[in-house]
């Protein structure tokens, strides 16, 4: 979970690598902020929707192989899919939908896993701990990720975090 929160970088980027698309291509920055907007607004309606069914699909199939496939694999597609400034409006709505499942099914059973493996008497303080993880993870994504895309461009920020949803997909995947 921390390798996959080091590379998780907060969704605020994506927003701004819309704004930033929709800006260039000879429009105002206040049309780059609507699709922007637009954009973010259906992440948040898929994002919501995927956490309710998914949540629910995970109580009938296997909820490790959800999160690893959906949550990090589809992370770390999302993240190939931002590298790219495709001008079609359908095409950034289909990144918004991907980071949206990614980020419900995340959200959604990440505690639910980990709930799993607890023993009872310490589940609180493993999730305590867990979401301590996350939010350490957090920091370091959004300041990697961050420094890669001011230092040297948004594609490496985005690959960086493609490489660790990746890696923590198959190492979910192995896991016994």
């Amino acid at each position: 979970m921390f390798l996959f929160g080091i590379g998780n970088f907060n969704q605020t980027l994506l927003i701004y690598r819309a704004q930033e698309k929709f800006t260039g291509i000879g429009t105002s920055s206040l049309i780059g902020s609507g699709w922007a907007i637009l954009f973010y607004t259906f992440f948040n309606i898929i994002r919501a929707t995927s956490e309710l069914g998914i949540g629910s699909l995970s109580d009938f199939v296997n909820r490790k192989n959800l999160l690893a496939i959906l949550g990090f694999g589809t992370f770390g597609i999302t993240s190939i899919c931002f590298m790219f400034q495709p001008t079609h409006a359908a095409l950034w709505f289909l990144f918004f939908a991907l980071a949206g499942l990614s980020t419900g099914t995340v959200k959604a059973l990440e505690k639910a896993y980990a709930a799993s493996l607890l023993p009872e008497n310490i589940r609180g303080t493993g999730l305590g701990i867990l979401q301590a993880v996350d939010g350490i993870g957090d920091f370091i994504s959004s300041v990697v990720v961050g420094t890669l895309w001011s230092v040297w461009s948004p594609v490496i920020g985005f690959a960086y975090a493609a490489m660790l949803s990746f890696i923590s997909m198959l190492l979910f995947l192995v896991r016994k």
